[in-house]
């Protein structure tokens, strides 16, 4: 009986991590944005959430990843530190 608990919780627990990035996905950008801009982000996220970079740049030694036309038809940018860590964001137009 033991076993089957513990089997039951670990399934559990794997089930429940996995609905956390479907309900990041499910977010709007602008929601997205302000998350990362509060707790944090780094190039794996924003790539987890907003898919390869429109395009690509570098400017005052960091690197920004540019993404056109959105849900609501505006452009944001991402600006990196050389360790990959999210430093800024900006909305276009």
């Amino acid at each position: 009986m033991k076993k089957i608990s513990y089997i039951l919780i670990l399934v559990l627990l794997v089930s429940g991590c996995g609905l956390i990035p479907a309900y990041r996905r499910s977010l709007p950008d602008s929601q997205k944005v302000a998350n990362m801009a509060l707790y944090g982000g780094s190039k794996s996220r924003v790539k987890s959430d907003f898919g390869i970079p429109d395009e690509k740049r570098e400017e005052n030694e960091l690197e920004i990843w540019v993404y056109h036309n959105r849900e609501d038809g505006r452009t944001v940018e991402f600006s990196f530190d050389d360790r990959g860590r999210l430093v800024g964001t900006l909305w276009g137009k």
